[in-house]
């Protein structure tokens, strides 16, 4: 088995929270390369003609070709991070994969609540926050 050199992350450039995740992961030490492109961009269509139009969930592109949709492209990016590489192999496992599901699902979900002028203390207001984004979250990746 070829050992991967390289994750190719297809993000949602327009949501704060993407972006903040994307400016987070690059800031970690590294086991492999990681290339950030934004999805259903021209380049991520032309450098991947086989994906599906109009993708609406994070994807993850290996260097040899495999694709991760969701929770476990969430679980590759973890793998190509140094310092949460064994915690990849533990989250992927069956027992914690639906962990990961609903974790993935919530955050994606209500990522821009986590944008920074977005955030509150008061627990009224967050969830005040969390309801209106529910019925109106404009973020492509949910």
């Amino acid at each position: 088995m070829l050992a991967i050199k390289k994750i190719t992350v297809l993000y949602d450039a327009e949501c704060t929270f993407c972006c903040r995740s994307k400016s987070w992961i690059l800031s970690q030490f590294h086991r492999i390369a990681i290339e950030f492109i934004p999805i259903n961009s021209k380049q991520s269509q032309s450098r991947f003609p086989d994906l599906p139009d109009n993708l609406d969930e994070l994807v993850v592109i290996t260097d040899k070709g495999n694709v991760y949709y969701k929770e476990k492209a969430f679980v590759m990016c973890l793998y190509a991070l140094s310092e949460y590489y064994e915690w990849s192999f533990k989250l992927a496992r069956p027992a914690f994969l639906p962990l990961v599901r609903n974790a993935y699902h919530m955050l994606s979900r209500y990522r821009n609540v986590f944008s920074p002028n977005k955030i509150s203390t008061n627990d009224d207001t967050l969830k005040e926050t969390l309801a209106e984004f529910e019925s109106n979250d404009k973020c492509s990746i949910a």
